[in-house]
């Protein structure tokens, strides 16, 4: 499964949990759920412009490995993929993922040379770290009329949802995301992207997966012999940071459990991610404000503003500080 979004023109189904399809409880169904915009002013939807497919959503039928499947949910469409979740007709329990890559222009610049390219990036990571029990098995390029495959990706669904704002997690799941990063970097590759927390999903069994490969850096098995040393320095630099973010989120959910190497959050800041902040910062605010401008969003132009943000966004608003969950409970008893 993917993180997900919601309120598209022309979605066919009603909105509904969607990080978990099981039957849910009495517990279950009295955790809020997302609900009106909480803000004064209506935003307005993303322009075409801002959407990866423009005025289109992902196609309501595609193929994959000669088997059809439906359209069931819109996780999400921002700028750069339109993410939805599809089942088999003959089996609704077996279901996929497939991203959609950008092909819409701006200012009549052509950009699905942009969607190609990380369409390519994520199909060729979940190929790399294919046999990782956390990761989900990529499915290749999807098929459907009028869609360009090469700017297309599917994968096998994955159960679980975002992890929370706030939330303690139980023993485990820390010490096994940590083997995780482990697992990613004895590929000669670093994630990346785990700065994202609604790319850390909680399992049904209260451990972590990750999804969304398309920031992946991989290099060749023999770089560390004798390849690129500016490559080679990169790399090493992009895992610091995969195990620097790793310690920040530690110590934001399970601050009693951080271990010693992890505890100094300054000394494992690497030199990529302070250039990193210093160079992306002006132009994180520089975005804010022209949607804010747009009308898109509200306030201080956060992502929870839009009419119609992510489903992780919205799930993570609607349970703003879960309860502990016991050590010995099944999480879904707790959480949707």
């Amino acid at each position: 499964m993917t993180r997900g979004g919601g309120g598209f023109r022309g979605r066919s189904l009603p909105r509904r949990p969607l990080y978990n399809h099981r039957p849910m409880s009495d517990a279950v169904r009295s955790i809020p759920h997302p609900g009106p915009h909480p803000h004064p002013r209506s935003a307005r939807p993303r322009p075409a412009w801002l959407r990866a497919l423009g005025r289109e959503d992902p196609p309501t039928r595609v193929t994959v490995a000669a088997s059809a499947y439906l359209r069931e949910h819109i996780y999400k469409h921002d700028s750069f993929a339109a993410t939805a979740l599809y089942h088999d007709p003959a089996n609704p329990s077996h279901r996929i993922v497939c991203k959609f890559g950008r092909r819409q222009r701006v200012l009549g610049l052509p950009m699905a040379w942009l969607g190609e390219w990380l369409a390519r990036r994520e199909r060729a990571a979940m190929m790399r770290l294919s046999g990782i029990t956390a990761v989900p098995r990529g499915l290749g390029r999807p098929e459907a009329a009028g869609l360009d495959p090469r700017l297309a990706t599917a994968h096998a669904w994955v159960e679980g949802r975002p992890l929370f704002r706030n939330e303690r997690v139980g023993d485990a799941f820390f010490p096994t995301l940590g083997q995780l990063i482990q697992q990613v970097h004895s590929r000669h590759a670093a994630y990346v992207d785990l700065n994202k927390r609604e790319n850390i999903l909680v399992g049904p069994d209260g451990l972590p997966r990750l999804i969304d490969f398309q920031l992946l850096f991989a290099a060749s098995p023999g770089l560390a012999i004798g390849g690129d040393p500016i490559t080679l320095w990169l790399m090493r630099q992009l895992q610091a940071a995969d195990r620097y973010h790793l310690a920040k989120h530690w110590h934001r959910h399970r601050p009693d459990q951080v271990p010693q190497p992890l505890r100094d959050l300054d000394r494992l800041r690497p030199t990529v991610v302070r250039i990193w902040r210093r160079c992306t910062a002006p132009t994180r605010l520089g975005r804010r404000r022209l949607l804010v401008a747009m009308g898109v969003r509200h306030g201080t132009g956060l992502p929870d503003t839009e009419a119609n943000p992510e489903e992780g966004v919205l799930l993570d608003r609607a349970n703003p500080s879960p309860p502990h969950p016991p050590q010995t409970a099944h999480p879904y008893a707790l959480y949707p």
